[in-house]
């Protein structure tokens, strides 16, 4: 064995050097850990974390819901019945003064925007020498008799009218009938009389009925009596079918109606002697009378016509045309009387004028002679 060998096994063990004492300590503990664990029991673990808590899903109310749709319900049912704005016209307009001379009558027109179409309508006799036949027959008719008027635009074109009924009393008109028939019996005697009376008021029944059919949904004329009872004109309000569109375009009117003539009236008044061949008579020479004028005349001869009082506010004297101020205009035809429509506007003259169907006008001027010759262009 060689010396060195025996050195080696033989050696004694040096003390350890600091890095050696550190693994010798590091060792040491380490044994001991392993030595001294024991296992924890159950009741002395640490405790865990706690988890947190799972959130429900969030759920609307189905009763919510339902308050939620009846509170659109409401909102939409009171857009609903929420009044609608009305429609912007003027408060009333004066359609002015009308005449229709076959009947004798003169009429004005007044109408007004109230949600629909209103008018106001007088009718009374043209002058006062028909005024006690136009009495007599206004208050007591003979047979049904109805107006019709009809409001037009500039053009001429009828935008709307109305039939309006005087009001008729078929057993006041036997009446009548019978108290005329006594007073100009001629040939007939009070026996036939009395069988034709009897005859008619067998049919007094039918007729009355007839009467409330005929004026059923219509309008009917109101008389207007003076203090001593006498008609003196009738008078009608209602409705008119305009639209609003329509009313906005009204700018004339006439009427027409079945209303006796003034020869029928004076006849039905003072209960002539054969009344109804003299009617006829002067029928045929009116209507020959008539013809022979519309052959002469360029233009058929009007029998409606405006008239009405009004104060001139300027005069365009490019144009020759007059404006009132119940925004009417004139237009000035003839040279010669253009200087006077300047000065009756310098000093802002009240006129009365007068036009037929045609817008043919002529313009007057109280305390002067001159007349204007225009036509109405609005």
């Amino acid at each position: 064995m060689f010396k060195g060998d025996t050195a080696c096994c033989n050696h004694k063990e040096t003390e350890p050097g600091p890095v050696g004492a550190w693994f010798t300590l590091s060792y040491t503990m380490d044994e001991q850990s392993e030595s001294n664990f024991q296992p924890m029991a159950p009741d002395n673990l640490p405790p865990l974390e706690p988890e947190l808590p799972e959130h429900p899903r969030p759920r609307i109310p189905f009763v919510l819901i339902g308050f939620v749709i009846l509170a659109l319900l409401a909102v939409i049912a009171l857009v609903a019945m929420w009044p609608k704005k009305s429609e912007t016209v003027q408060a009333a307009d004066d359609l002015g003064p009308g005449v229709y001379n076959p009947a004798g009558l003169r009429g004005h027109l007044t109408i007004q925007w109230e949600g629909r179409a209103r008018y106001r309508l007088q009718i009374e006799p043209l002058n006062d020498t028909l005024a006690d036949g136009f009495a007599y027959v206004a208050g007591t008719p003979d047979q049904p008799y109805a107006l019709t008027i009809r409001v037009l635009d500039n053009a001429g074109f009828a935008l709307c009218s109305k039939e309006i009924l005087f009001p008729f009393d078929p057993e006041k008109a036997l009446a009548a009938q019978a108290s005329a028939d006594l007073k100009n019996a001629g040939r007939r005697s009070a026996g036939q009389i009395a069988r034709e009376l009897a005859q008619q008021r067998a049919n007094l029944d039918q007729l009355k009925q007839q009467e409330t059919q005929r004026e059923i949904g219509k309008d009917i004329f109101q008389p207007v009596v003076d203090p001593n009872g006498k008609v003196i004109a009738v008078q009608a309000l209602g409705d008119l079918p305009c639209s609003v569109d329509a009313y906005k375009r009204a700018y004339i009117w006439d009427f027409t109606t079945n209303f006796p003539t003034p020869d029928e009236q004076d006849a039905l008044l003072h209960h002539l002697p054969n009344a109804i061949e003299e009617i006829q008579a002067r029928s045929q020479r009116a209507a020959s009378a008539a013809a022979a004028r519309r052959k002469a005349a360029a233009k058929p001869y009007p029998s409606f016509f405006v008239e009405g009082d009004d104060r001139i506010t300027d005069y365009d004297v490019g144009n020759a045309v007059l404006s009132t101020s119940m925004r009417k205009a004139f237009a000035i035809g003839r040279r010669a009387e253009q200087v006077t429509a300047q000065n009756w506007a310098d000093d802002s003259a009240l006129i009365h004028y007068k036009c037929d169907s045609f817008s043919n006008c002529t313009l007057s001027r109280s305390g002067s002679a001159a007349v204007l010759h225009a036509h109405m262009i609005r």
